[in-house]
């Protein structure tokens, strides 16, 4: 006896029989653990790349004069920050742009 296209096989997960268009929580939270993941990695080489031609060294002096004195690493800790969430919020919307609506 065979089985109509609607009908899901014994043992299939629920998700394979909505479809593979549906969105299930796994999905989406794999999508934005991939999203930061991959804004992880690209906010390590923008900070590789920016403090190659940046030395902080200079805004040390200038905020040592004001008696906030972060250190060098400090800054390195801000600018990647920076641009991690610069690079968590463009992969983020991308993945909400690339999301299937639901049917």
């Amino acid at each position: 006896m065979s089985q109509t296209p609607d009908t899901p096989e014994r043992g299939a997960p629920e998700s394979a029989a909505r479809g593979s268009d549906a969105l299930t929580a796994g999905s989406v939270g794999r999508a934005w653990l991939t999203a930061l993941w991959c804004s992880f990695l690209a906010a390590s080489l923008a900070t590789l790349v920016f403090f190659a031609f940046v030395d902080p060294t200079p805004v040390v002096a200038l905020l040592q004069s004001t008696g906030a004195a972060p250190g060098r690493t400090a800054l390195y800790s801000l600018g990647f920050l920076f641009f991690w969430t610069v690079c968590a919020l463009a992969a983020g919307l991308t993945a909400w742009l690339l999301r299937t609506p639901p049917p």
